[in-house]
């Protein structure tokens, strides 16, 4: 199973791709992952991410 920090990785990754700039807030189990996406500049996004299991009860 991926970690937090995986899970930040990713995003970071396929944002980064297309141009963005910012920080990734990955949350996972408890555990908390902060990683930038390009460099700082005037137009940086925050991505928070919440990692937790699927709930079916309501389906």
């Amino acid at each position: 199973m991926a970690s937090a920090s995986d899970v930040a990785t990713v995003i970071v990754s396929a944002l980064a791709e297309i141009g963005m700039t910012g920080e990734v807030d990955a949350t996972k189990d408890g555990v908390q992952a902060v990683q930038w996406i390009g460099s700082p500049s005037g137009n940086d996004v925050q991505v928070v991410v919440t990692v937790q299991p699927l709930d079916r009860s309501d389906g």
